[in-house]
């Protein structure tokens, strides 16, 4: 946006995935700012949570059809991701709707509903990458609601002609840029400008749980424990009490089918730890709970504890979801017009006060070298960041078996003016990736040996911004 044109950015993965979220993001923070972003996802979470209900209703002929969506609203992961602009809940949406359309066509036999199903089908995969599980799960579940091969085949063509002319577009970039239509996944096959095994294998290793035990405990961690909010929030303990019962109600073909995709959507959690990665499996599963209730019910003297238990987990809930809102997502108070934009980032991100004083104070034609800080949004001078996934100018510097008067002159070279570290993900990189190789003593000893060659211009809270000359 700053640059008024469409071009790659050099030290961030994630700007070479698909990216029509964030084209609707920058439309609406042109338009309006960048409260308005937020308030488009909290207005597809209401879509959703209407849709749920709409389809209850309609394809699942539930008894309680308020009750999936009652539960899915009062999940306090649903609140964190309805207030948070990120992509999880509008994939998750997308692909809902994906479903949704093709049992509409189904039932209805109106063409309009099967392109329709190509469109948000195609939007999801252009929303991130995790969208074209759709080739895996939407073929099976044609297939099994179908059970006519040639019908099937037809119909799945039809979905995915449409869906693919809509990413397309994201592909061609990425192989113009990178030359890997799927940068930086299937390295192993297609490669990638600035990308290398070692990226490669840090990327990989940090979407993985590495210890058996820490899948088990994200059973325990997702129901009853709020330590887990960074990585996507909870859920509270409503699916793990009903959702077993709910395999005792004989179900049709539609249910089995959502069923199944609600499983197999659970493997980037069980692989990552990052509950919000499978939010799909979590609102289709919250499809279950009244099956569930109804089974219980069943049983003689049930029915008011049922509906106790029920009550008072929606309540624990809703109250768990409002008391950490503010704490996950202090931004509410911006979005109310409560507080303004400069006080907001001042106040919650410490960065900003090193990035205001980089604004005000340093030449115009200064460049900034960013060390373990990759928001750089806000910044109005010229600047060259690294994700932790990235490489960084200093690292291959470092590996060098040059002196530190060597590294300060090789850096100036380059025209870089000065250097913003940020001590506490310096901590945090490093003791997960080893990133710039300083856990090797030497490295170490010299990494901060150039440090003190440099003058310290600026030091509050963790933040450091040094000066080469």
């Amino acid at each position: 946006m700053l640059m008024g044109k469409i071009t790659p950015i050099e030290g961030n993965v994630f700007s070479n995935g698909p990216l029509y979220l964030q084209m609707l993001y920058l439309f609406g923070t042109l338009v309006k700012n960048e409260i308005l972003p937020t308030l488009l996802t909290f207005f597809m979470g209401l879509i959703l949570i209407l849709s749920i209900i709409s389809f209850g209703k309609r394809f699942l002929f539930l008894n309680y059809s308020f009750i999936p969506s009652l539960s899915l609203a009062s999940f306090p992961l649903t609140s964190f991701l309805m207030s948070t602009p990120i992509a999880d809940l509008p994939l998750s949406l997308f692909l809902f709707l994906t479903f949704y359309s093709y049992l509409l066509y189904k039932f209805n036999a109106k063409s309009g509903w099967l392109f329709l199903t190509g469109f948000f089908a195609g939007f999801s995969m252009g929303i991130k990458y995790q969208g074209m599980c759709l080739f895996f799960l939407l073929p099976i579940f044609i297939l099994i609601l179908e059970r006519n091969l040639e019908k099937s085949i037809k119909n799945i063509l039809i979905v995915f002609l449409i869906s693919i002319i809509l990413v397309l577009p994201w592909f061609i970039k990425n192989i113009v840029y990178t030359g890997n239509p799927f940068y930086p996944m299937l390295f192993n096959y297609f490669g990638g400008k600035g990308w290398s095994e070692e990226n490669n294998k840090r990327f990989l290793e940090d979407l993985h749980l590495k210890s058996p035990f820490k899948r088990l405990s994200l059973l325990y961690h997702v129901n009853f424990s709020s330590k887990v909010f960074g990585a996507g929030g909870i859920i509270g303990p409503l699916l793990l009490i009903f959702i077993p019962f709910s395999f005792f109600r004989r179900k049709d073909s539609v249910s089995n089918s959502l069923l199944m995709i609600a499983l197999f959507s659970l493997f980037p959690f069980l692989t990552s730890g990052n509950l919000r990665y499978s939010y799909l499996s979590i609102l289709l599963l919250s499809l279950f709970i009244p099956y569930g209730i109804e089974e219980l019910k069943k049983f003689k003297g049930l029915k008011f504890i049922v509906f106790i238990t029920f009550l008072i987990i929606i309540v624990s809930n809703s109250f768990t979801s409002f008391s950490h809102l503010n704490l996950v997502n202090p931004a509410l108070n911006l979005v109310l017009g409560k507080e303004k934009k400069e006080d907001f980032l001042r106040n919650n991100l410490p960065f900003q006060k090193g990035i205001v004083f980089i604004n005000k104070n340093l030449p115009s034609d200064s460049l900034i070298l960013f060390l373990y800080e990759a928001r750089t949004a806000y910044v109005r001078r010229k600047f060259i960041s690294a994700t932790p996934y990235d490489n960084n100018i200093l690292k291959d510097i470092l590996k060098r078996n040059i002196a530190p008067d060597k590294m300060l002159e090789e850096l100036k070279n380059k025209g870089i003016t000065h250097i913003f570290l940020n001590e506490s993900e310096m901590n945090r990189i490093e003791g997960k990736f080893d990133y710039l190789g300083i856990r090797d003593p030497e490295i170490k000893k010299k990494f901060y040996s150039f440090l003190l060659r440099l003058s310290l211009i600026y030091s509050n809270q963790g933040i450091y911004i040094y000066s080469l000359f």
